[in-house]
């Protein structure tokens, strides 16, 4: 699996067979290890159940990045209200207007970034 980040080539490794990262089935716990600040592991997002490998925009999500407080969690929330901090990751108040928001992420990242699992 290749993808190129700045017109530089860079290597995302991703194992095979039964245990590619792809099926992998995130906890939440396992999912804090990989909120940017260790440059050697991928930067994970949790939205709506899809965990996404936001490596290519460390800048944005990492450690000193604007929302570097949605690496390594469920952003599910915080991207459906719009809100700029963490506030838990529950969903089950949203209006019907925060859910056609929280759609309209997951469709962006969908086309922008891999999925590499799921959140338990």
């Amino acid at each position: 699996y290749q993808r190129r980040v700045h017109g530089t080539k860079v290597l995302t490794a991703l194992t095979t067979g039964k245990n590619k990262m792809s099926d992998k089935v995130f906890t939440v716990e396992e999912l804090q290890q990989y909120n940017g600040a260790d440059a050697n592991k991928p930067l994970l997002i949790a939205v709506s159940g899809k965990v996404y490998d936001m490596s290519q925009s460390r800048h944005f999500y990492g450690p000193q990045g604007p929302y570097c407080y949605l690496a390594g969690r469920d952003a599910s929330r915080a991207l459906a209200k719009m809100e700029m901090s963490y506030n838990g990751s529950d969903v089950s108040d949203l209006t019907d207007e925060e859910r056609g928001v929280l759609q309209d992420w997951v469709s962006k990242y969908d086309a922008k970034y891999p999925v590499v699992g799921r959140l338990s």
